[in-house]
């Protein structure tokens, strides 16, 4: 769960033609408005998309995913600023996800300017995803509130 993602959501966008010939095609996993969700009884996605992954450690700290967004941003942002472009993207974000331990009275999270300055350039909101609870309870939770199966399809437009 607490992983960084890069997500494109719209009703009417065509991710396919989108992602076709995209450097970030190998990578990306696509959903397509109408299809049904997986393990999730019946029901359909709402909207079309694209979601990838930006680091492979599911334990990163915030940090770490910080620095790894700051780096995909970099690498890709000429193919980031042409899917942002295109027609039918309505959410176009950086997702964050941290965890809250039940023991915490509070808890301040911050971005550095220098990725809040790249998402802005960039036309990307950000989100944080904090999950309360012990780590233990947290990963043994099948299913995020309003979302599908292991956190694992978390494309949703708000």
């Amino acid at each position: 769960m607490p992983e960084v993602f890069f997500e494109l959501l719209g009703d009417d966008f065509e991710v396919d033609a989108a992602i076709a010939g995209s450097s970030l095609c190998e990578c990306a996993r696509v959903q397509r408005r109408g299809e049904a969700m997986p393990s999730e009884g019946g029901k359909v996605y709402e909207t079309s998309g694209l979601q990838i992954c930006l680091g492979d450690d599911e334990d990163a700290g915030l940090e770490q995913q910080v620095a790894e967004a700051i780096s995909f941003l970099e690498d890709e942002a000429a193919e980031i600023c042409r899917l942002r472009s295109l027609p039918g993207v309505q959410v176009a974000r950086l997702r964050f996800g941290a965890f809250w331990s039940e023991d915490t009275g509070a808890k301040f999270s911050s971005f550095p300017s220098g990725l809040l300055l790249k998402c802005g350039e960039l036309g990307l909101d950000i989100v944080l995803c904090e999950y309360w609870g012990a780590r233990s309870r947290c990963q043994q939770r099948t299913t995020e509130p309003n979302g599908p199966a292991n956190g694992s399809q978390p494309f949703r437009s708000e």
